[in-house]
């Protein structure tokens, strides 16, 4: 199973951020070759590092490679870096944590596990973040990463709270 982490904070080409979130899971089955299994909902989140700018919507999403598919995750990266661009991400003048029209991180990619200069799987910061590991939790409640530490117990470690879609951190 892959699962990606998709968020947005402003407007981009295809609208505002829940039509962009939305848009972007729909180019990566198309351009990727993959099959849409399982969502979360869309949570509302507070920025982190660089507080002042809108609030972000997160989700994550869980993907099986289509029939034809000969997904590495090199090669998913590339999917998600071009449909990043089509929906209005420009990388070369963004400030690092800060707004952007889509945010899309390859999480985990079955049980590789891969440390270059270009991408690491697991994620590297994702047991870090309840905007990442709460709708995780949502749609592999029992999932154990490559590390051996589940979803679950990443999340005991983190001081975050969830009151209907928000989670604060």
């Amino acid at each position: 199973m892959i699962y990606l982490a998709l968020g947005a904070n402003i407007s981009g080409p295809a609208g505002p951020p829940e039509t962009t979130i939305a848009a972007a899971l729909k180019r990566i089955v198309q351009r990727g070759g993959l099959t849409l299994e399982r969502a979360s909902r869309v949570y509302r989140t507070e920025p982190q590092h660089v507080t002042a700018q809108p609030w972000f919507l997160n989700q994550v999403a869980a993907f099986k490679p289509g029939r034809d598919a000969d997904m590495t995750p090199e090669s998913l990266l590339e999917v998600l870096h071009a449909v990043e661009m089509e929906l209005g991400r420009d990388r070369t003048w963004e400030i690092r944590f800060g707004p952007r029209s889509l945010d899309l991180d390859l999480l985990l990619f079955d049980n590789v596990v891969i440390n270059t200069p270009r991408l690491t799987l697991p994620h590297p910061r994702m047991l870090e973040r309840a905007f990442v590991l709460v709708p995780l939790k949502d749609i592999a409640p029992d999932l154990v990463l490559p590390t051996g530490e589940s979803v679950q117990a990443a999340l005991a470690e983190l001081r975050y709270s969830v009151h209907n879609d928000v989670i604060r951190q």
